[in-house]
């Protein structure tokens, strides 16, 4: 009876556990928006229920027939584990996703593949603006050097054409 007691204890740990398993399993999978099916309640009810315990109709009966009641319950539970697994396993009605984070994980790797072609065209387009760059610097420079001689030049012959005069005239 000790045994029988402390197998009953067991079997009720179990159940509390799958339970409690199956309520977080379908939260999370709600909260992250992927379907899930809960588990079926007789297969709850079997890993709660100890097939082996003493129930009103065992003890009625006697001899071999509360032996054939006790093993009857227990083809009963294993067949629904049975039931369970090969329905889960045949149809795909649980199918388990290879990781809750392999999808977030895998768009996180692909943002960071197409960032860092974008970061490997702006390093080259960057080259590319360098090297102009510096060729309208040496442009300006003699462009500068031209227009500042050309000035002081026409400057002196013609007062109306000015440093200030080309300003405003190229502002309009």
């Amino acid at each position: 009876m000790a045994h029988n007691h402390t197998i009953r204890q067991f079997l009720n740990r179990v159940a509390a556990g799958v339970r409690e398993y199956d309520t977080i399993q379908a939260n999370l999978m709600k909260l992250l928006g992927i379907p899930h099916s809960n588990l079926p309640q007789e297969l709850l009810d079997a890993f709660s229920h100890d097939p082996a315990a003493v129930t009103g109709a065992t003890r009625r009966s006697r001899g071999w027939r509360a032996v054939e009641d006790t093993h009857h319950r227990l083809t009963q539970q294993r067949d629904a584990f049975r039931k369970f697994i090969s329905t889960a396993a045949s149809t795909g009605i649980f199918p388990v996703p290879g990781s809750v984070l392999h999808d977030p994980i895998e768009s996180l790797l692909q943002s960071l593949q197409a960032l860092d072609s974008r970061q490997q065209e702006i390093a080259t387009k960057t080259v590319e603006v360098a090297d102009v760059l510096a060729k309208a610097k040496t442009i300006h420079a003699t462009v500068k050097t031209q227009y500042n001689g050309t000035l002081s030049h026409t400057s002196v012959a013609y007062p109306e054409v000015s440093y200030r005069h080309i300003v405003i005239a190229s502002a309009n």
